[in-house]
C-alpha cells in the first residue's frame, strides 16, 4: 500500500493506449513464466512503477487477446502467442542482438573468477534485462519522488533490487544470481556493454517521463535553476579525485550539469574545516611510513579500495611524485574548489536556534550509530550541516526543489536518517545523492549525455569486496621493504603478495617482529636470485665473466642488506626492555648458523671440485692409454701382414688386416681425450654421478 501511495502522483497524466499496450507486452516478454492478471498488474507496478487500473488492464487484455497477440490458458494465465512472440523478438532484433553480445561479454567476465553451469548461464541471461529495467526505472522514480513530493520517497538499493529479481528463478540459482547481477557494472569499459546499458537507461527514462505531468516537469526544470547545493565532505573527496577515477568522473559530470543549469555549488565553513582535518589525518600514514616512489606500482596493484593512499600510488607510479609534494598539493584544496566554481564559506554560523537543532539531530544520529562507526566530530558535522541546510531552505516549500537548498552527499546513513527519523521524514528532503540529482537533468534533457555518468554511479555502487588488510597495511609493508638496498619493483611485489596472503606480517605484534619478517623475506628473494645466477653459470659457460659479476653483486647486496638489517634492528632494540636479551642471543646464534652453513657450502663445493678433478684425470689417462694402444696395435698388424704376404705368400694376411677395425675403434674412443666437447660431457657426467651419490648417502 505504501508503494501505491508513493507513486500515486505519477498518475497525473493518462498513459497513452500505445504505451499501455507496449508496457503489457514488454512485461510479458520479460516474464519467466505465464502470469495471472493479478501477477501481471504486480509486475507492471514492480518493473515500471506505473499504476494501471484493473478495468483498463482487463480492457487491454481482452483487446490483445482478440487480436491474437496474447493467449490465456485454462487457469487464465497470460502469455504471448508464440508466433507473435517471434515477431516481437524479430522486431526487437537489434536490441536483442545487443543484449546477447553484452550478456556474453558479462558472463565471460564472470568466468574469470567463477565456474558457470549451463543452468546458471540461462538464469543470468534471463535475469539481466529484468534487473536493469527494474534498477533504472526504480532509481528514476525514487529520484522523482524525492524531488517532487513531501513524502519520504522510495528507498533505493542496488543489492535489494538484485535480491528481488533473483527470487523469480530456480532456488538452486537464486543466491548466485543475486550476487552476480551487480557485477555487470564492473565491465562497463566494454563498448557493447556500455551501449546496452545506455539503451536500457534511455528506455527507463522514457517510461517514467511518459507518466510525469508536463506541468510538474516544467516546474522542476525551472526550479532547478534556483537551487543551491551544499557539498558534503565525501562528495568533495570524490571531486578531488581521492576515491578513484570512476567516482571522480561521475561526480564531476553531475556537478558540471548543475553549473550549466544555473545551480549554485557551495561548501559550508564546517565542511571546509572537516575536509582540512580529514586530509591531514589521511596524510599521516604516508608520513609515518614513507616509501620509495618506484614501489608505488606494487601498492596500487594490491589496493583494497580507492582512497587517499591509493591516489598517491596512482600518481607516483607514473610521475615519481614525492609524498611531500602530493600532500602539499591537497593542502590547497580551496584553490582547487575555486577552479570548479564552488564557493567556500569561511565563517561557521552559530545562531542559537541552529545550534539547538544541530544538537537534537546529533543526539538522534548518535543513537542510530551504536557501534560508533563515526567519530563524535563526524556526527556533529553531519548534524550541523543537516540543520544548517534545513535553515537555508524555503519555509513553505512543498518538495525538495521548492526548498531551493539541498545537501549533496553519498552517505547512506544520512539518507536513511532522512527517510526514517520522525521529525523530518514528512518534510521536504534535505539531503540528496548525486545520482538522484543527475536523474532530474535526465528527465529534462532531450539531447541525452547523462547515460555514461549513470553507469559510473552504478559501477561504484556495485563494488564492495572485504579484505583482511587495507591500504595502510600495504603502505607500511612497502615502507619497510624500501629500507633495504637493491629491492626493485618485482621483488617488492613478490614480498607484498606473500605477506598479504599468509598474513604473518599482519599478525605480528611488535615492530621488531615485523622488521625481521621483512628482512627474512628480502633475504629469501635475494638468495633465490643468487641460486638462479649459479644455475645460469653452470649452463652458460660463455657468459661466465658476466655471471660471476652478477653473483658477486648479489652476494655484496645480501651483505649490505645484512648490515642495514643490523642498523634497523639496533634502532628497535634501543627501545626494548632488558627482557629481550634472549632474543639477541637467538639472533647471534642464527648468524653463526648462517656462517656455518656458508662455510659448509664452500667446503662442499671444494670437495666436489676435487672429486671431479680426480675422476677427470683418470678418464684422461685411460683414454690416452687406449689411444696409444690402438696406434701400437695398428702398427703391429700392418707390419705382420706385410711380412706374411711378402715372405710366406700367405693369404691369411687379409684376415689379419681385419683386426684394423678394432684398432680404429680403440683410437677413436681413446681420441676423445683430445676433444673439448667430449671432456665437457665427461665432466658433466662425473658431476651428475657425484650428486647422485650424495643423494643416496643422504637418503
Amino acid at each position: 500500500m505504501m508503494k501505491v501511495k508513493q507513486m500515486s502522483h505519477l498518475k497525473q497524466k493518462q498513459i497513452s493506449d500505445s504505451s499501455c499496450k507496449t508496457i503489457i507486452i514488454d512485461t510479458l516478454l520479460e516474464a519467466v513464466q505465464p502470469l495471472s492478471k493479478s501477477e501481471l498488474s504486480g509486475e507492471i507496478t514492480s518493473i515500471f512503477h506505473v499504476l494501471v487500473s484493473p478495468q483498463r488492464l482487463n480492457q487491454f487484455i481482452d483487446l490483445l487477446a482478440n487480436e491474437g497477440v496474447i493467449v490465456l490458458d485454462s487457469e487464465d494465465h497470460i502469455s504471448i502467442e508464440p508466433t507473435h512472440k517471434a515477431e516481437f523478438i524479430i522486431a526487437r532484433l537489434t536490441e536483442d542482438s545487443l543484449r546477447k553480445q553484452a550478456t556474453l561479454m558479462w558472463i565471460d567476465y564472470i568466468r574469470t573468477f567463477q565456474d558457470i553451469s549451463d543452468e546458471l548461464n540461462e538464469c543470468l541471461s534471463q535475469a539481466l534485462p529484468i534487473f536493469l529495467r527494474s534498477l533504472f526505472v526504480r532509481h528514476g522514480v525514487s529520484s522523482y519522488e524525492l524531488l517532487s513530493s513531501t513524502s519520504e520517497g522510495m528507498s533505493f538499493d542496488l543489492k535489494d533490487i538484485a535480491h528481488n529479481v533473483a527470487q523469480q528463478f530456480k532456488e538452486s540459482c537464486r543466491e548466485k544470481v543475486e550476487n552476480l547481477l551487480p557485477t555487470i557494472f564492473q565491465v562497463s569499459s566494454e563498448v557493447k556493454i556500455v551501449e546496452y546499458l545506455k539503451h536500457s537507461i534511455d528506455k527507463a527514462v522514457g517510461y517514467i517521463s511518459e507518466v510525469i505531468s508536463d506541468e510538474n516537469m516544467k516546474h522542476l526544470t525551472e526550479e532547478l535553476r534556483n537551487l543551491t547545493v551544499y557539498l558534503d565532505t565525501n562528495t568533495v573527496y570524490r571531486l578531488l579525485n581521492l576515491q578513484g577515477t570512476s567516482r571522480y568522473e561521475a561526480v564531476k559530470e553531475t556537478l558540471d550539469f548543475c553549473k550549466s543549469n544555473g545551480v549554485k555549488l557551495k561548501i559550508s565553513a564546517l565542511t571546509k574545516k572537516e575536509l582540512s582535518s580529514r586530509l591531514q589525518y589521511d596524510a599521516k600514514v604516508l608520513l609515518q611510513f614513507p616509501t620509495q616512489a618506484n614501489l608505488a606500482q606494487a601498492g596500487y596493484r594490491y589496493r583494497t579500495s580507492d582512497n587517499y593512499v591509493s591516489t598517491y600510488w596512482a600518481r607516483a607510479k607514473t610521475s615519481k611524485l614525492s609524498i611531500e609534494d602530493f600532500i602539499e598539493y591537497y593542502k590547497n584544496f580551496d584553490v582547487l574548489l575555486q577552479a570548479e566554481q564552488i564557493e567556500t564559506e569561511e565563517i561557521v554560523v552559530d545562531e542559537d536556534a541552529l545550534l539547538e537543532n544541530a544538537r537534537y539531530y546529533f543526539g538522534k544520529m548518535s543513537l542510530r550509530d551504536p557501534l560508533h562507526e563515526k567519530s563524535d566530530s563526524g556526527l556533529w558535522h553531519d548534524a550541523y550541516n543537516f540543520a544548517y541546510v534545513q535553515k537555508m531552505q524555503k519555509v513553505d516549500a512543498k518538495n525538495a526543489v521548492d526548498t531551493r537548498c539541498l545537501f549533496l552527499t553519498t552517505d547512506q546513513s544520512l539518507m536513511s536518517f532522512q527517510r526514517e527519523e520522525y521529525a523530518v521524514k514528512n518534510l521536504p528532503p534535505i539531503v540528496i545523492a548525486p545520482s538522484q540529482l543527475l536523474q532530474m537533468f535526465a528527465f529534462s534533457r532531450v539531447d541525452g549525455g547523462y547515460e555514461e555518468t549513470f553507469i559510473k554511479f552504478f559501477a561504484s555502487s556495485s563494488l564492495g569486496i572485504t579484505f583482511k588488510y587495507d591500504n595502510n597495511d600495504i603502505q607500511e609493508i612497502l615502507s619497510r621493504v624500501g629500507h633495504y638496498q637493491g629491492v626493485d619493483e618485482k621483488i617488492a611485489e613478490k614480498i607484498l603478495a606473500r605477506q598479504l596472503v599468509n598474513s604473518r606480517y599482519l599478525n605480528a605484534s611488535t615492530d621488531e617482529e615485523k622488521e625481521e619478517i621483512i628482512y627474512n623475506s628480502i633475504s629469501e628473494e635475494l638468495l633465490q636470485e643468487l641460486n638462479l645466477t649459479k644455475e645460469q653459470l653452470a649452463t652458460l659457460e660463455s657468459e661466465k665473466t658476466q655471471l660471476d659479476s652478477d653473483c658477486k653483486a648479489a652476494l655484496d647486496l645480501l651483505s649490505a642488506n645484512e648490515e642495514q638489517f643490523s642498523k634497523e634492528k639496533q634502532k628497535l632494540e634501543s627501545a626494548a626492555d632488558e627482557a629481550n636479551r634472549s632474543r639477541d642471543e637467538e639472533a647471534r646464534a642464527r648468524l653463526q648458523a648462517e656462517e656455518l652453513a656458508r662455510t659448509t657450502l664452500k667446503y662442499s663445493d671444494a670437495q666436489e671440485e676435487l672429486y671431479v678433478r680426480e675422476k677427470l684425470d683418470n678418464w684422461r689417462k685411460s683414454h690416452r692409454r687406449m689411444f696409444n694402444a690402438g696406434i701400437v696395435l695398428t702398427g703391429v698388424v700392418i707390419v705382420l701382414s706385410i711380412f706374411l704376404w711378402r715372405y710366406f705368400d700367405d693369404s691369411g694376411c687379409l684376415s689379419l688386416l681385419g683386426l684394423l677395425a678394432v684398432t680404429v675403434i680403440m683410437m677413436t674412443t681413446g681420441g676423445k681425450v683430445f676433444s673439448t666437447g667430449s671432456k665437457s660431457e665427461a665432466e658433466k657426467q662425473i658431476r651428475e654421478d657425484y650428486h647422485n651419490k650424495l643423494k643416496e648417502t643422504k637418503f
